[in-house]
């Protein structure tokens, strides 16, 4: 298992920290996030709320937890800024690289559990060691979805 999962939440997008991409090719270079100022200590029931307080994502679960290099699954719950199910609410996730300019080939898939507010994500494809940022709309379908992002590294 990997060790130094990182996880930052954020309720907007930040950009590269200025420093050079980490290396991500076989030589044998171990890449470490244990000092970018985007990442904090990966913890299951972390909860962030969008830059509006109307929506508040919460990470109740994750397979496997902490995430590693491979296909991920997660259990949100996806609420307003009160507690209450948002009505119609469709997450979207969007797993991003920004020190590398790229996303996974496959897109995570979201599926509502029944009650409104709990939400799973599937094929969350995190394939590479680095620091990754995914995005949460809550209503895809706004002109202007409110997100969550969370900021989060995998050391390899």
């Amino acid at each position: 298992m990997l060790a130094g999962i990182a996880l930052v939440a954020c309720s907007s997008s930040t950009g590269s920290s200025g420093a050079a991409p980490p290396a991500d090719d076989d030589s044998g270079v171990v890449i470490s996030c244990e000092n970018d100022s985007r990442v904090l200590v990966f913890s299951s029931g972390m909860s962030v709320t969008s830059a509006s307080g109307n929506v508040k994502v919460s990470l109740m679960a994750a397979s496997p937890a902490p995430p590693e290099i491979e296909l991920n699954v997660w259990t949100l719950s996806v609420t307003d800024g009160s507690g209450n199910a948002i009505p119609n609410a469709a997450p979207v996730m969007v797993p991003w690289m920004p020190d590398h300019g790229h996303g996974p080939s496959v897109q995570p898939t979201t599926t509502a559990m029944g009650d409104g507010k709990t939400f799973k994500v599937t094929d969350i494809d995190l394939f590479m060691a680095g620091v990754w940022r995914l995005t949460i709309s809550a209503t895809p379908t706004t002109a202007i979805p409110d997100q969550v992002v969370y900021f989060f590294c995998i050391e390899g």
